[in-house]
């Protein structure tokens, strides 16, 4: 059904909040039939997050691959210094390159 082939090109699926084990469990037991297939034909691997285990903590580490005093990313809410004002951080308040970034510059 799918011919191995290598064009250079790398396709990633990251689920968000969904355990490791649930997914083999599930796919073990015929759920999921069509990511049992990518991973037949690619590959399924456990991710360990970053403190606190917050999504946009845990993606802004993903994309640039620094931990949180590094790019900056620290929760979904986070206070302006100086001050008691409240703000949601935007990947305009990330520091770092992300992976697409490094990887479109390398052609």
């Amino acid at each position: 059904m799918f011919k191995h082939r290598s064009n250079g090109r790398v396709f990633v699926i990251s689920i968000d909040g969904v355990p490791y084990n649930f997914m083999q469990q599930q796919m073990a037991q015929g759920r999921f039939p069509n990511f049992k297939r990518l991973t037949q034909h690619g590959s399924l691997r456990r991710m360990n997050s970053v403190h606190p285990c917050l999504s946009s903590v845990a993606w802004s580490s993903y994309m640039t691959g620094k931990n949180p005093a590094q790019h900056n990313i620290f929760g979904f809410v986070e206070r302006k210094a100086g001050s008691y004002d409240l703000f949601m951080p935007t990947s305009r308040d990330m520091r770092g390159v992300t992976i697409w970034e490094i990887m479109s510059a390398a052609g």
